[in-house]
């Protein structure tokens, strides 16, 4: 699942195993090759070892193709979220390289100190400040030991920060991309922010129910298909929208069903069903 958010898609080649079981493999690079007729294509696929590799030609019924979108233009291809999605994606990376040249500057603590007597400080300083890594620093003064000059004010030699300081409508700017790329990933921000317990439990089940279900019905459509044999995921979806059944399911019994009746049409008895 990870793969197909970054990447909008993963293959595994379909190969039997030591034990005469079928296994996957998972692919590093694959094309794919033919018509329109999807059955009919053929893949070019390599998979990867800790030293070598192999490449295997086969037919679309040896691999094990997900795809997260894809497009009429580009059967053959996985779209990810942020593929769909490229203006958000774009701004998101332009923001994130922005915070980051900010975070890769120079972090000292400055301190003021006169001129050194060969005059030689302030490229000393300089190379100082470029490798400082949270370190305390002694910083010239520009305001003392300068011949008949009284002084430096007392302000001169207290020490000073130098790091980074993104601006906040940069940071701003960087918050309201990643809104909108866990959108585009069927999740709500929610789940990311402080929000308040209910928020949350609403946006896990959102999240669960229109995004995680349907994801898994399709791995689990296609492995059966490649593997020969009934394939499915067990996923906990009984605490996720308990309260919404047990609205309707009251709201079945003060209608005048009965409770058994009122148990199937709520779903609450194949819940329980599925999670046995």
């Amino acid at each position: 699942c990870r793969q197909l958010i970054r990447d909008g898609e993963h293959l595994s080649l379909v190969r039997m195993d030591r034990a005469g079981g079928l296994s996957l493999m998972p692919a590093g690079h694959w094309w794919f090759t033919g018509g329109p007729v999807e059955a009919d294509w053929m893949v070019n696929v390599t998979v990867y070892g800790p030293s070598a590799s192999m490449t295997y030609q086969v037919s679309r019924d040896e691999v094990a193709f997900f795809q997260w979108a894809r497009l009429p233009v580009e059967p053959h291809r996985g779209r990810s979220p942020g593929g769909l999605a490229s203006l958000a994606a774009k701004a998101a990376a332009e923001v994130e390289k922005s915070l980051a040249d900010e975070a890769g500057g120079p972090v000292a603590q400055l301190l003021p100190l006169p001129e050194g007597v060969n005059g030689d400080t302030l490229p000393e300083l300089r190379g100082d400040i470029s490798r400082a890594r949270g370190k305390a620093l002694l910083l010239e003064s520009t305001a003392g030991g300068w011949g008949d000059r009284a002084g430096a004010p007392q302000r001169d030699w207290m020490q000073a920060r130098l790091g980074p300081n993104p601006p906040a409508p940069l940071v701003a700017l960087a918050d309201a991309v990643f809104s909108r790329m866990v959108a585009a990933a069927g999740a709500s921000v929610s789940l990311f922010t402080d929000a308040d317990g209910t928020a949350q439990r609403e946006a896990v089940r959102r999240f669960h129910m229109t995004t995680v279900l349907p994801v898994a019905g399709m791995i689990a459509r296609e492995l059966s298909e490649r593997l020969e044999t009934e394939i499915g995921f067990r996923l906990d979806t009984y605490a996720l929208d308990i309260q919404a059944r047990a609205a309707a399911l009251k709201k079945f019994i003060e209608s005048g069903l009965s409770p058994s009746d009122a148990l199937g049409a709520s779903g609450i008895l194949q819940l329980v069903a599925d999670n046995e």
